[in-house]
């Protein structure tokens, strides 16, 4: 009875969680040492997030209760795995993982589930390679605001030279 008791905490915990996080990261654990697993739980809260060891089946519980499914991605819940959650600026805490995993090969990321979809092997260096949120809408606005301004300068260009037409006119006379 207390086994179960205990299971649902773990669910009830993971379903938090889920809720709060805006993506999380599946790592395979491949035998980390303590000193390891603490260097990667602190790594990870700096960057907004939540490192926890959570048994597949369970976490999978979780999965299916919010309505997340990995679709086809049933490898993702094989083996000792690190459920890495993030509360902050997703592909940041990507890089850090990324990071992590190349100093310590006992730690390998195997996929994140980010906007709904699930990104694995190759697709996470190609994630982790993107800059920070706020430089890609800098791109954005730099972008939409450029040819604004060309247009308003554009459309200034008569009123100006009218009026530089009237000054001249009006020195010619003085």
């Amino acid at each position: 009875m207390a086994l179960k008791q205990e299971k649902a905490v773990v669910i009830e915990s993971t379903l938090e969680k889920l809720d709060k996080a805006k993506s999380f990261i599946i790592a395979e654990n491949r035998g980390l040492v303590i000193k390891d697993f603490e260097n990667l739980r602190r790594s990870v809260k700096q960057k907004g997030g939540e490192a926890k060891v959570i048994k597949n089946t369970l976490f999978n519980i979780a999965l299916k209760q919010k309505g997340i499914k990995l679709d086809g991605s049933k490898s993702l819940l094989e083996g000792p795995n690190i459920f890495i959650f993030s509360y902050g600026d997703e592909i940041e805490l990507l890089k850090e993982i990324i990071s992590f995993s190349k100093g310590n090969d006992k730690f390998v990321p195997k996929g994140i589930f980010l906007e709904g979809k699930v990104y694995e092997g190759p697709q996470l260096d190609v994630l982790s390679k993107l800059p920070p949120k706020e430089v890609l809408m800098a791109r954005v606005v730099g972008g939409i605001a450029g040819p604004l301004i060309g247009l308003v300068s554009v459309l200034q260009a008569p009123i100006r030279d009218l009026l530089y037409v009237l000054n001249n006119i009006k020195e010619k006379k003085s």
